[in-house]
C-alpha cells in the first residue's frame, strides 16, 4: 500500500489508501505513524457526503455563509 500511494493520481483513492494505512499501522503497533498520517487526511466537512446534502437544501444566504465559514481556514479573508 505504501508503494502504491505515490503512483495514484486520484485523490479519493489516495485518501482511501491513507485511511487504510492508518489502521494497518495501528494494528502493527505503529500508533505514532498512524496518528501522523491521520492528521493529513481530508476533513470530513469537505466530503461529498457532507456537501451534497447541504447544497441540495433550500438554505438561506446566512446559512450558506455559515457553511462557507465552517469550511474556510481561519477567517477566510486570504481567499477573497
Amino acid at each position: 500500500m505504501e508503494r502504491g500511494l505515490p503512483l495514484s493520481i486520484n485523490e479519493k483513492k489516495k485518501a482511501t489508501i491513507r485511511a487504510a494505512l492508518c489502521f494497518l499501522y495501528r494494528k502493527v503497533g505503529m500508533a505514532d505513524r498512524a496518528n501522523r498520517l491521520a492528521s493529513g487526511l481530508p476533513h470530513a466537512r469537505e466530503s461529498r457526503e457532507v456537501i451534497q446534502p447541504l447544497i441540495q437544501q433550500e438554505l438561506s444566504d446566512s446559512e450558506l455563509d455559515e457553511n462557507i465559514k465552517a469550511i474556510l481556514p481561519g477567517d477566510g479573508k486570504e481567499l477573497w
